[in-house]
């Protein structure tokens, strides 16, 4: 969606960028626990607050284009003394959304889900 094509509210959502270009970080960013599509884990050092809308737009593993969704903020990370990142957890909207959900599903399936996230 280019700028000319956003609504004057759209123009103000904020776009956060990943890109997911090995199993191993769509393991580490996907939150399976999120109820309706689940989420991805964005780090990021901008303040959120929980249910902002945002645009993610996500390169995933190789394909040439990537995937933009409009959702919105269902987990905050805030900068702690630790080893957690920063960020945010943006559930997957939209039929984009679903879509997207159900890809990391299947790619995931038979995985061993002990390893650490980076949400848990």
């Amino acid at each position: 969606m280019s700028e000319k094509d956003q609504t004057p509210a759209q123009a103000d959502i904020p776009i956060l960028s990943l890109s997911l270009d090995d199993i191993e970080k769509v393991y580490r960013a996907y939150m399976p626990y999120v109820k309706k599509g689940g989420a991805i884990f964005v780090p990021t050092k901008h303040p959120f607050e929980l249910n902002a809308p945002v645009f993610l737009s996500l390169h995933f593993l190789k394909e040439p284009a990537p995937y933009r969704f409009q959702g919105q903020v269902v987990w905050v990370m805030a900068h702690t003394s630790g080893d957690s990142l920063q960020g945010v957890g943006v559930q997957l909207g939209g039929k984009e959304g679903e879509a997207m959900n159900e890809k990391i599903r299947t790619l995931l399936r038979g995985m061993d889900n002990s390893k650490p996230t980076d949400t848990i």
